[in-house]
């Protein structure tokens, strides 16, 4: 943070200190947050040191694990659901069907709810 301006870097130590406060007291606020969201992608390693090598890189690794997050949990939802008996049998990809776009819209909700 060397060479930043002084009141983002402020911010940057305020959000930090909450962060690590926020967690020794079992508090959730955004900055703890986005320590447990790293932590749960297996990306602890970018708040521990507090800083990545290639951002760009990272940010493409960040985005590419979140989808697969999304994925699993929407796998996870759908497999462990009653309802989900049926519908896993029919749509086994989380993407937009197409028949959505043929439907008229006032009669998707009930379409998509039988």
């Amino acid at each position: 943070m060397n060479g930043t301006n002084p009141l983002v870097h402020k911010t940057y130590c305020m959000l930090y200190n909450a962060a690590q406060s926020a967690a020794n007291n079992n508090i959730v606020n955004w900055a703890s947050a986005v320590k447990s969201l790293l932590n749960s992608l297996g990306m602890g390693d970018a708040w521990f040191h507090q800083g990545v090598g290639n951002v760009t890189c990272f940010i493409k690794v960040l985005e590419q694990r979140l989808r697969d997050n999304a994925m699993q949990l929407w796998n996870t939802s759908v497999f462990n659901s009653s309802g989900g008996i049926l519908y896993r049998e029919y749509k086994v990809t989380l993407e937009r069907s197409l028949y959505l776009d043929v439907i008229k819209p006032k009669h998707r909700y009930q379409f998509v709810n039988f």
